[in-house]
């Protein structure tokens, strides 16, 4: 179990470099003229990471060996790390690897970024768990050095911004703070991560808890939110591939997300065989895909210095999973205090511990048990939803301060860069370019 947690954190410390490099390698390295496309590939790429993930664990925990959950990475990695190699514009690898460009490197602000996210999340989910209580020390410490990390992270982030350390590349730009749009569109990925990432998570635990499904089954039932959510990144980029209706669009998405999940609450425990549910799942779908591609294409239009795109679309990326990770751990909180309260007095402390862990283990109990963990189940799914819809209202309010009168006009995307040197062709007859990434300015600055 230690090499299994400790391989996961090397696992992760990778994967989170991939997701938001990935994401935003596909708007810098793309076609200029096609920013759009770009912004729709972002959101069809984490439609198919998020949805499919249950659907290929469900098969591989049901037919192998849950060990193969990682040695899949294995080839998958290698064919990547050689087509990337094979195929990706040749970088100035002198330049990134100068030591003008390593100074430039924000240590602090990542340091103080990591440290506010994970220890935020850590004290949510291990408290929500009940591993550890709310008074504890260490969930109590987790929680000051969050806030404190937080604090850290924003004045020194000002701190750069009024050029004290002119070498210093800033991890995030905290003036774009100051655009509305910008920042409304910000916290909008937030709460769309919130409702998403919690709705790939309980939906297939739901279809097996209440309806008795296999985990591959459980998987294959949420496909109409994964089809859905690829339609809706494309519709999003079509919408402003001539026009900036990103805003509209938004708001649009939040209205369609808000009403998926409002349909959803109306889902009962035999429900299974009602066909409506999986509407309500393309509506919820068809809302973030829409989400996932305007909020790309907004944050490339807003941000305006060739500099800004990568921490920009790096901060979008960020507060989405962020609002995922607080959303499940809203859940599990939910979920463990209404299992406390309705199941203290039929289960040991042991199968409470273990029900706490992973509703799911609570089918390994005994038939009067396992009906009782279900019908305790299906209440507190349906304060999730609630929950989770409260999330959706507070998202349409926001997504209507991205509204303007006079947006941005949609060429931004494909207008030259003021101080864009990178327009030229690295090792490919493909004419894509790319932009100068903030070491280098900094270094030819």
């Amino acid at each position: 179990m230690i090499s299994l947690i400790v391989c996961r954190a090397f696992q992760g410390i990778g994967a989170s470099g991939l997701y938001s490099l990935t994401q935003i390698g596909l708007v810098e390295i793309g076609p200029t003229d096609r920013r759009s496309l770009m912004g729709a590939l972002v959101g069809v790429t984490l439609a198919i990471a998020f949805v499919l993930g249950p659907i290929i664990g469900g098969v591989i925990s049901e037919l192998s060996d849950w060990r193969w959950l990682f040695n899949m990475n294995v080839p998958c990695g290698l064919v990547t790390i050689l087509v990337i190699t094979s195929f990706w514009p040749q970088e100035r690898v002198a330049d990134l690897l100068s030591w003008s460009a390593f100074r430039s490197i924000d240590f602090l602000g990542s340091a103080m970024l990591i440290s506010s996210s994970g220890f935020l999340v850590f004290a949510m989910q291990q408290a929500g768990s009940q591993v550890l209580a709310w008074n504890s020390p260490g969930i109590i410490v987790s929680f000051i050095v969050s806030i404190l990390s937080w604090l850290t992270f924003i004045l020194w982030e000002i701190h750069l911004a009024r050029k004290r350390h002119r070498h210093i590349e800033p991890i995030f730009p905290i003036h774009l703070m100051g655009k509305r749009v910008y920042a409304a569109g910000l916290l909008v990925t937030l709460f769309t991560g919130f409702p998403y990432i919690c709705f790939s998570i309980i939906l297939p635990e739901r279809f097996q808890m209440v309806n008795s499904q296999s985990p591959l089954m459980a998987g294959v039932r949420i496909l109409p939110l994964l089809v859905a959510c690829a339609c809706g990144s494309f519709l999003g980029a079509a919408l402003s591939s001539k026009r900036n209706n990103t805003s509209y669009t938004l708001v649009g998405a939040s209205c369609l997300q808000l009403l998926g999940v409002g349909l959803m609450t109306t889902v009962s425990g035999d429900s299974e065989r009602a066909i409506a549910q999986y509407g309500f799942q393309a509506i919820f779908g068809l809302g973030v895909g829409l989400s996932f591609s305007a909020a790309t294409i907004m944050t490339n239009v807003m941000a305006t210095e060739p500099n800004e795109r990568a921490p920009a679309q790096g901060a979008v990326a960020q507060a989405r999973v962020l609002g995922g990770c607080v959303g499940l751990s809203l859940c599990t909180i939910l979920f463990n205090l209404h299992a406390t309260q309705n199941l203290s007095g039929h289960l040991t402390d042991a199968e409470l511990g273990m029900i706490h862990r992973s509703p799911l283990l609570g089918l390994q109990l005994p038939t009067k048990l396992r009906e009782l963990v279900r019908t305790v189940y299906i209440d507190a799914f349906g304060l999730e939803i609630k929950v989770i819809a409260i999330a959706c209202a507070i998202m349409v309010v926001i997504s209507l301060f991205t509204l303007e009168k006079q947006p941005p006009s949609i060429e931004l995307l494909t207008a030259p860069l003021k101080d864009e040197s990178s327009s030229y062709r690295r090792g490919s007859d493909s004419g894509t370019e790319i932009n100068d990434i903030a070491p280098q300015q900094q270094h030819t600055g």
